[in-house]
């Protein structure tokens, strides 16, 4: 569960996991209403039930245990089955495994919240290498150049290219600079 970089791969994981660990039919992850992940067939009767023993179709009668992580967003890990009741110790095993997918997702958000600040930081060193370039009065050509290579650079590596409007023929744009290849830099 907590090898995975999304959120969407972790919660897959973990209602595959938890199903296989307790033998059971059909393994979920619910949050409020939705359904974020699932496996089995019939995991969407889950959703709204709230008894420990439910009928849903296609399997017909099942007993389901869940555990909560989250009582804010309502995130619960539930498994059902058909056959025997979950017994105590196959309840504990869900709540733990609930408690790891808890902390794996928290582990996610941290990773995205650090990448989403790197971003930012490579805008801010763009922005001020351009801004540095037009304070010293640089030529338009280098400033020019500086966005386009800032641009490429937040864009991973693509070739961009600045097109302007030519206010002597609008039907003519002009290439003023370009990165990957073009014909001006």
């Amino acid at each position: 569960v907590s090898a995975h970089e999304r959120a969407d791969g972790a919660t897959a994981t973990a209602a595959e996991l938890a199903a296989q660990h307790l033998d059971a039919e059909i393994g979920a992850v619910l949050i409020g209403d939705a359904l974020a992940a699932a496996t089995g067939f019939g995991a969407v009767g889950l959703v709204h039930a709230h008894d420990d023993e439910v009928d849903l179709p296609g399997l017909g009668r099942c007993w389901v245990a869940r555990a909560e992580w989250d009582a804010d967003r309502r995130a619960r890990l539930v498994v059902a089955r058909r056959g025997t009741p979950f017994d105590a110790d196959e309840r504990m095993s869900l709540t733990g495994m609930a408690r790891i997918l808890e902390l794996a997702l928290h582990g996610v958000a941290a990773v995205g919240a650090e990448q989403m600040l790197r971003e930012r930081h490579r805008l801010l060193e763009v922005l001020l290498d351009i801004q540095r370039s037009i304070s010293h009065r640089k030529p338009l050509a280098d400033v020019l150049a500086a966005i386009t290579a800032g641009a490429s650079g937040l864009l991973g590596g693509c070739p961009v290219a600045l097109v302007l409007d030519d206010p002597l023929d609008p039907e003519r744009p002009i290439v003023a600079a370009t990165t990957g290849g073009g014909e001006r830099s």
